[in-house]
């Protein structure tokens, strides 16, 4: 069972400790995940998928590639060994080609740490946040010479029309709307293939 299944079961327990989750260890030819046995002995097919954030996916792959030294910068113009935090989406080979060189600046004028949120009060540090586009940095050790690059943050309110939007993308799915016809779970009361 993959995580999300395991999210998925618990969540269903909790708000419908009445009815029984039925996990199908057996799924060939890619039927979906669970029976789900109503109180009144109906059974329901429930599919479980994950939305993956893609640009998330891509701005990780691009932090962490094996062919361009991982998630390290090697410095030639900083002194001491910064962590920055990317947005969503950032330019990572443009982070990697002028993230030594902008530091190295903020570093003679004795800057130790920037932060987007508080870049209004200074221009300069407003342009590096965006032409960077990153949230943050500091320094986190004052020798070592090399800049890290962390880990996009994410997160963000969750709010009815998100999480309606994300199901409708996940139901539009060609494999989300083959897997009901694919195999119909039966009542049990009858051999009937259940309606939706």
């Amino acid at each position: 069972m993959r995580s999300s299944e395991r999210i998925v079961e618990r969540v269903f327990k909790a708000l419908l400790p009445e009815a029984e989750l039925i996990y199908r260890t057996s799924q060939p030819t890619g039927e979906y995940d669970f029976h789900l046995r109503c109180r009144n002995g109906e059974l329901a097919a429930l599919e479980v998928t994950e939305l993956l954030d893609e640009r998330w996916m891509k701005t990780q792959a691009a932090i962490h590639g094996k062919r361009v030294g991982g998630n390290v910068i090697k410095c030639r113009e900083c002194k001491k060994t910064w962590l920055l935090i990317p947005i969503n989406g950032a330019d990572i080979p443009k982070i990697r080609r002028e993230a030594d060189r902008l530091f190295a600046e903020l570093e003679r004028d004795g800057i130790r740490k920037i932060d987007s949120l508080r870049a209004h009060l200074n221009p300069r540090i407003s342009k590096l946040c965006n032409e960077l586009q990153i949230t943050g940095a500091s320094v986190i050790e004052d020798v070592g010479a090399k800049i890290l690059i962390g880990s996009v943050i994410r997160g963000g309110t969750v709010t009815e029309n998100s999480a309606i939007r994300a199901a409708e993308e996940i139901a539009a799915k060609p494999d989300i709307v083959e897997k009901p016809r694919q195999s119909q779970p039966k009542t049990a009361a009858s051999s009937r293939p259940h309606r939706r």
